[in-house]
């Protein structure tokens, strides 16, 4: 089943700090913000072009595709993709 998953953040990983590990909130109020849907739209361009992996409620590892944006309030844009997201693990 899949969930849609806010992005809530960052950090450089700690096995390889050339590659970042991304969280995920089902809360959009606890998502990273943009301040436009231009900035929105360059960042989703920007998450499908690399790889990022979740868990996956399916087993094994997804990666993530297809990441849109939505308008929370003026000014106010957050990120999101639909995946088999782990409910506790959002």
């Amino acid at each position: 089943m899949n969930y849609k998953g806010y992005l809530s953040g960052w950090e450089d990983n700690k096995s390889n700090p050339t590659l970042k590990d991304y969280t995920f909130t089902d809360n959009p109020n606890s998502a990273v913000t943009y301040e436009s849907a231009d900035q929105a739209a360059t960042e989703c361009r920007f998450y499908d072009s690399v790889r990022i992996s979740i868990p996956s409620n399916e087993g094994g590892p997804h990666i993530l595709r297809g990441f849109c944006f939505e308008e929370l309030g003026p000014g106010k844009f957050v990120i999101y993709c639909e995946g088999p997201y782990i409910p506790t693990a959002l």
